[in-house]
């Protein structure tokens, strides 16, 4: 079972619900983007780095093998 995954998506969709029901629709702001698209840029980057690296390794049991967005540094 990937639990990370499971507990990032509901955490997606839990936030989604409480942005809807509070009425303040933050997700419809295009600050959102610009905010979410800096973070995953820098957040792509930095891991990228560290793992082709290999100053964080991961251990294949806990992945999905799936990589997005970045193939790695040589």
């Amino acid at each position: 079972m990937k639990e990370y995954t499971l507990l990032a998506l509901a955490s997606v969709i839990i936030t989604l619900i409480i942005d809807a029901a509070s009425g303040t629709y933050l997700i419809r702001r295009a600050s959102y983007y610009l905010f979410g698209g800096i973070i995953l840029f820098f957040k792509c980057l930095v891991n990228g780095y560290l793992t082709s690296r290999e100053i964080v390794i991961y251990n294949p049991r806990f992945f999905m093998g799936l990589r997005t967005f970045y193939s790695g540094l040589v």
